[in-house]
């Protein structure tokens, strides 16, 4: 009996969206939009703008976040991420916090410039006053080494 109550608790949850976690996706419209959270703080930035496409004109919400980034590779080469596919060093992904896995980001390192394309696979970075651990591929196209500043956009 508790088995069934607890399976229409989490029923419940799905159905009406009730969540305690850092990120939650909007399946009301999921051709033309996502739900997501960053964790507040001074330095992120919302901007809203519409997006028109074969559905009409959607809403969007773009999140910008700015802050400290590290990079890591070597010895979790080939091992498993938190989204369960493996790390590759050399690929364009990123882990962060809270962005669900496989949303796309645009990250600017400010210093040089330069920017590249990403894509949320893992979680991190577990060291305080960090936004973002980039793979080692990525880092260095960005032409970050060791700890920089960069501007997360997700796209």
């Amino acid at each position: 009996m508790f088995h069934i109550m607890a399976t229409g608790v989490v029923a419940t949850l799905c159905i009406t969206g009730s969540t305690k976690s850092a990120h939650a996706f909007d399946t009301s419209n999921s051709t033309t939009e996502v739900a997501y959270r960053i964790p507040r703080s001074d330095d992120v930035e919302q901007t809203s703008h519409t997006r028109s496409g074969s559905h009409g004109v959607s809403h969007v919400q773009s999140k910008q976040e700015r802050g400290k980034a590290s990079w890591y590779g070597g010895s979790f080469n080939r091992k498993p991420t938190a989204s369960g596919e493996p790390f590759d060093q050399n690929a364009n992904t990123i882990a962060h916090k809270t962005l669900p896995f496989g949303t796309m980001v645009s990250i600017e390192n400010p210093k040089t410039g330069v920017v590249v394309y990403a894509r949320v696979n893992d979680r991190g970075p577990f060291v305080r006053g960090r936004i973002v651990d980039l793979s080692y591929g990525l880092a260095k196209k960005l032409g970050i080494d060791g700890v920089s500043t960069v501007v997360v956009t997700v796209l």
